[in-house]
């Protein structure tokens, strides 16, 4: 490979810390006990283009599933909708190989999934995290990570499942955003973690919740997601109306009512855009809505 190798990152130090929380019998759910320690095949560089791509090609050249990809900063690190992120170094970003067996219509699952997973996962360190629907975590309404899913299809079938993750680790970020180690640092916790404990923690929650989902559908997730989802009973803007967040559907669309007629639909991901707080505002302890942006995604 042409591509610079991160030799700064201990791999050991992953695989020792899933091997761990393997051991201790931590789970996402009690409804599930991964039958095997996570153990993935991790390349680690300096500088991608984005690791997402550079991931799908090692997939057309049969890597396994649970294959990562991490990069100290990313060029063309690509977000929802297309849009392309510079990634700074400070960051973590990353990339999971899956193969799933489900059809295109579910494959939105497995973003709802993953983030769902990872949210648990920072959750069992006392990390107040929340879900912004469909592909963000937060932490006090401002954006600490990012995920996306990639697909191949195949006759209507998901062939093989690229999943990003960005999330802040100690990087500059705007000012809706927060890095994880710095809010940490806040929080006067100590020691404070190494990044490669975050990664270990990521990886656990996303491969666990992965598992869970592949077992038991969208079902075993759903009530937990609920309860983590960040504008759950709130006003938001949609368009020239108002409408509440009452949850998420067993498809995973987000489930809203509108205030005038008092009926309730679903809404696919870009149909609606929830936003984030942002300190030193009037309202920053509230969730607000419409502000649009995002940060850096893996």
């Amino acid at each position: 490979m042409s591509e610079p190798i991160w030799t700064d990152f201990q791999q050991q130090t992953v695989q020792t810390e899933l091997e761990q929380i393997y051991r201790s019998g931590t789970r996402l759910s009690p409804r599930f006990a991964p039958t095997a320690a996570i153990a993935p095949q991790i390349y680690a560089y300096t500088t991608l283009e984005s690791t997402n791509l550079l991931l799908a090609d090692f997939m057309q050249q049969g890597a396994a599933e649970g294959t990562v990809v991490i990069a100290q900063q990313q060029q063309s690190g690509r977000g929802q909708r297309g849009r392309v992120w510079q990634s700074e170094v400070g960051g973590i970003y990353l990339s999971v190989a899956l193969r799933p067996t489900c059809s295109a219509q579910a494959a939105q699952q497995l973003t709802l999934c993953c983030s769902w997973g990872i949210a648990q996962a920072l959750r069992q360190g006392s990390i107040p995290v929340q879900i912004k629907w469909p592909n963000d975590l937060v932490i006090e309404g401002r954006k600490l990570a990012g995920i996306l899913t990639e697909t191949r299809l195949r006759q209507g079938q998901v062939q093989q499942a690229v999943v990003g993750v960005g999330l802040n680790w100690r990087n500059a970020t705007p000012a809706h955003g927060i890095a994880l180690r710095d809010w940490l640092s806040d929080q006067e916790r100590s020691p404070l973690p190494s990044m490669e404990q975050v990664v270990a923690q990521i990886l656990w929650g996303l491969l666990s919740a992965y598992g869970l989902w592949q077992q038991q559908g969208m079902a075993a997730i759903a009530p937990s997601y609920q309860e983590l989802l960040s504008h759950r009973g709130q006003w938001v803007p949609f368009g020239d109306r108002q409408v509440q967040v009452l949850g998420i559907s067993p498809q995973g669309d987000l489930e809203v009512r509108e205030a005038e007629t008092e009926s309730d639909r679903h809404l696919q991901p870009g149909e609606i855009h929830l936003g984030y707080a942002t300190p030193g505002e009037p309202n920053s302890n509230a969730l607000s809505a419409g502000k649009g942006g995002e940060i850096n995604r893996g």
